[in-house]
């Protein structure tokens, strides 16, 4: 009987051990494999691309996160209390046309600003999503930033996301004269980083008649819940557009920011959600109160993903918006509802115009 316990007990600690060793090469590879992108990364630009120059007449702007095609109205997410990570082929097909012809549909605006485009990840089942959207949109000049670049996420255990390479995409009407990648600082130690997505900003520079310039930044945020206006993060991305905005330049930020808007109202008249994500007012205290934060309070455009849609139970929210400077001026805005039917956000439609 003690040989037999003795046996069990080998066995056991030798799986321990295995998997001691498998974890410590799996990290040893993912360090050795990190995106590690540099705090400012300059773009090169399409030089077979005309010169289009920019004017400050009334300016619209399409944003939406798609949600690399596979956040459809069926699915859910694993990061939310779902199971999923990947929708079925024919799922994923039919979400990713539908999305472009919605894409071709707002053909006219400006600007075309959107999150989660995948460029080769197992999860949209390695297309190229950011060559397809530009390919669909030729009258618009392609700038794109990633946000991911993980050789292999092993979450979740029980069936590994894999390979992930994903990123910010804004398509513009206009010729920029510069266009950047700018890093949010990173707040976490090794190995959480490993983990987390390397959120950015994507600037796009435009030249202005009037010697000035316009900026517009595209970004996708991940909060790391460690306050505001303390937050390393939120306090560079400060620093970086009221510099510009001292300069006399014209500023709008667009995203999902993962989190409320100042002055967002839990209570949405056509969700009747009786939950939502907690409003950071501190965010509204960032920057001085002449700078607007600007939004759709009247219909949601982030829903939990936590189970397939269901428009009597899900619970929405609002996490996309716009932050523009004291110099331009909103003329309208919009969140379309799309019924959350080709991804977990609805997109947002603005037109504004520069003071």
């Amino acid at each position: 009987m003690k040989d037999k316990a003795k046996k069990i007990l080998n066995i056991f600690t030798i799986v321990l051990i295995s998997l001691f060793y498998l974890a410590a090469i799996f990290l040893l590879f993912s360090t050795i494999t990190e995106y590690k992108p540099q705090k400012v990364e300059n773009i090169a630009l399409d030089t077979k691309l005309s010169n289009n120059p920019m004017n400050s007449e009334e300016i619209s702007i399409f944003m939406w996160n798609i949600g690399h095609a596979g956040l459809s109205k069926e699915m859910d997410d694993y990061t939310e209390g779902g199971y999923k990570h990947k929708p079925g082929i024919d799922i994923y097909q039919k979400t990713l046309n539908a999305l472009l012809n919605k894409l071709s549909a707002f053909s006219y605006v400006d600007f075309i600003m959107l999150q989660e485009v995948d460029v080769f990840s197992n999860r949209s089942y390695y297309i190229n999503q950011k060559n397809i959207i530009a390919d669909f949109l030729p009258d618009f000049i392609n700038t794109f930033a990633l946000t991911d670049d993980v050789q292999f996420k092993l979450f979740p255990l029980y069936s590994p996301l894999g390979r992930l390479k994903s990123g910010l995409q804004t398509l513009t009407k206009f010729t920029p004269i510069e266009i950047q990648r700018r890093a949010y600082p990173s707040q976490t130690n090794w190995p959480a980083h490993l983990l987390l997505p390397h959120s950015c900003f994507l600037i796009n520079r435009f030249a202005l008649d009037n010697g000035k310039q316009f900026l517009v930044i595209n970004t996708q945020y991940t909060p790391l819940g460690l306050g505001f206006p303390g937050n390393m993060d939120m306090e560079a991305l400060k620093l970086f557009v009221t510099n510009e905005y001292n300069k006399g330049n014209y500023v709008i930020v667009g995203g999902d920011w993962n989190m409320n808007p100042p002055g967002f109202k839990k209570m949405l008249s056509i969700n009747k959600s009786k939950k939502s994500k907690q409003n950071n007012e501190m965010l509204g205290q960032l920057l001085p109160s002449n700078w607007q934060w600007v939004f759709d309070n009247n219909i949601p455009s982030k829903r939990k993903l936590n189970a397939a849609f269901n428009a009597q139970s899900t619970l929405t929210t609002v996490t996309d918006f716009f932050l523009l400077s004291p110099n331009i001026q909103s003329l309208n805005i919009s969140c379309l509802d799309m019924n959350f039917e080709y991804s977990a956000h609805n997109p947002l439609l603005i037109t504004i115009k520069l003071k």
